[in-house]
């Protein structure tokens, strides 16, 4: 007790609130780290975890722009647009609420420097939705979910060069206009440069000001591609296992110059590192590459494999005490807004936009002034399909240790230490379970999601049921409102091929709920991709850009 009141004391203490800094990796999944797998070489990401807190109760979304919306709004994915299209298709007019306060701007009101640097993929068809415009003070990185990762060209098929001048469009963005000049340069290597320049410029400018920084690197999601000195330490039978090691140490270079900065620039010992995972690795499908072993699933998918990545914090103001140990409580990633606008001194309470929030204060119980976390209940997703209860919504709720997938669940085996692997077999994509009846299982007792347990626990299903159905009466969001493809593109063409904000305001704001609707994954619409033919309906279906 002695030990919990003198942290309280030392917390509240504090003259200067903690320097954040969040990074998150793209697609990286539970086993993707060395402190999890010795197979990884991530030697500077292990040494943190080692003296930090690690977080092995984290939970996310099970794809990217949901997590990423979860943790800028607090609000849980299945509440926010992006779970109905992942904002994939880049010309769509979609992006996060703009009722929906962003954490950052709560930080800005109590006097942070903000700043990102990375994959914002929260919607850019109009400035309101842009970083700058939603919280930070300055933006360096790639607007859409999805780029090569060494010419920036984003992962759409190109514009129609007949028609427009350009093919591929060029996504990289920086305060307000295209980012000319900067591409041609792994991300990898630009994002920490800028990264670390951020840093240094904060220590020199000021001091004493407080410090956010939304690290969202682009490693390790497709396309698989990594400079040769990270492929030249592995040598896989299967190569794309090389590459994709290759770009694993790579997002550990990154940590090791970031931090470097931080602790030359003498802000470590008030720092607040956090790192995660956005959602699993996609071990099947579109894209595919990575391990979440020994858990059950892949990136889009209810499967622990899909939602439970790691995360661990690390830097100088964590309190002594909770150095090298283990939170296995329950922690999701809309907690953080909560979180770190408490920890910064600020409101964490936005009563804007059609939802309230979910986010829940962990500070406590990551900090080691709680013993237990604050959350019992994640909703990893509820889609409302418009058919007859019990059916009239797929998804998957956890309370306490229990947790029940409702509707056929997609991606339902375990592939492996890596995957796709020399044994793989693209069918296993298609296997699904908890088609008929609701799947049950006790993530405490079996994590790895082997033991089904519904037909023997009849009335932990028909409780969990309940609470699943009442999430029927929550608000959820429309399908987008169309897409602009000439727009786009025309406005592409004047910016030398880069992409950029086309049109000069936002459509009506999202206030209505979501009527009946298909697949959580498939964009509804009718326009055509220019240069396949397909409808968005028809990619989503055939897995062209189901996993962006």
């Amino acid at each position: 007790v002695g030990m919990l009141v003198a942290t309280l004391v030392a917390l509240t203490a504090t003259a200067t609130p903690p320097h954040i800094v969040f990074c998150l990796v793209d697609d990286l999944g539970y086993n993707g780290v060395g402190f999890h797998n010795p197979d990884v070489k991530t030697p500077m990401i292990d040494a943190l975890a080692a003296e930090g807190v690690r977080l092995e109760g984290f939970y996310t979304y099970k794809v990217c722009a949901p997590a990423r919306a979860s943790f800028l709004t607090g609000r849980f994915p299945f509440k926010l647009a992006a779970t109905r299209s992942n904002f994939a298709y880049f010309w769509t007019l979609e992006g996060t609420n703009l009722s929906y306060t962003m954490f950052p701007k709560k930080l800005q009101a109590v006097g942070y420097a903000t700043h990102m640097v990375g994959k914002w993929h929260q919607g850019f068809y109009a400035p309101e939705f842009l970083p700058t415009a939603r919280g930070f003070d300055t933006y360096f990185g790639f607007l859409s979910g999805c780029e090569d990762h060494v010419s920036q060209d984003n992962c759409c098929a190109p514009c129609n060069v007949t028609e427009y001048g350009i093919g591929p469009v060029v996504d990289l963005y920086g305060n307000g206009v295209p980012a000319l000049g900067w591409n041609g340069t792994n991300n990898g290597f630009t994002f920490t440069e800028h990264a670390v320049g951020l840093i240094r410029n904060h220590s020199a400018a000021a001091p004493n000001k407080p410090f956010f920084l939304y690290l969202a690197l682009h490693n390790t999601h497709a396309p698989f591609e990594v400079p040769a000195v990270y492929a030249s330490q592995f040598n896989y039978s299967v190569p794309l296992r090389t590459t994709w090691s290759g770009m694993v140490s790579m997002v550990d270079d990154t940590v090791r110059n970031v931090t470097t900065a931080l602790k030359e620039a003498d802000m470590w010992a008030n720092v607040l590192w956090v790192m995660a995972g956005d959602n699993g690795s996609p071990t099947a499908g579109w894209g595919a590459a990575g391990t979440n072993a020994p858990l059950r699933g892949s990136k889009a998918s209810n499967w622990e494999g899909g939602v439970h990545t790691f995360a661990f914090l690390a830097g100088g103001f964590l309190p002594q005490h909770t150095r090298g140990t283990v939170r296995s409580g329950p922690v999701h990633i809309c907690d953080f807004y909560k979180t770190f606008v408490t920890l910064g001194g600020g409101d964490p309470v936005d009563s804007g936009g059609p939802s309230p929030q979910d986010s829940l204060d962990v500070s406590g119980y990551i900090l080691g002034t709680d013993t237990a976390s604050p959350r019992s209940v994640i909703v990893h997703d509820h889609f409302l399909t418009g058919a007859t209860p019990p059916n009239s919504a797929t998804g998957a709720i956890r309370v306490g240790d229990w947790k029940l997938l409702v509707g056929k669940q997609s991606f339902a085996t375990w592939f492996g230490e890596f995957s796709p692997n020399a044994t793989f077999n693209q069918s296993a994509a298609g296997v699904t379970a908890c088609d008929d009846t609701p799947c049950l299982f006790n993530i405490a007792q079996d994590p790895s999601e082997h033991n089904d347990v519904a037909s023997t626990q009849p009335a932990k299903v028909q409780e969990l049921l309940a609470e699943f159905a009442k999430l029927n009466s929550e608000f959820h969001p429309g399908n987008p409102a169309g897409g602009d493809r000439p727009g786009y593109c025309a406005a592409a063409a004047k910016n030398q091929g880069f992409m950029v904000p086309w049109r000069s305001a936002p459509i009506a704001a999202e206030t209505e709920p979501a009527e009946a609707y298909g697949d959580p994954m498939l964009m509804h619409g009718n326009e055509k991709d220019v240069a396949s033919g397909e409808s968005w309906l028809d990619a989503f279906v055939s897995g062209g850009a189901r996993h962006v």
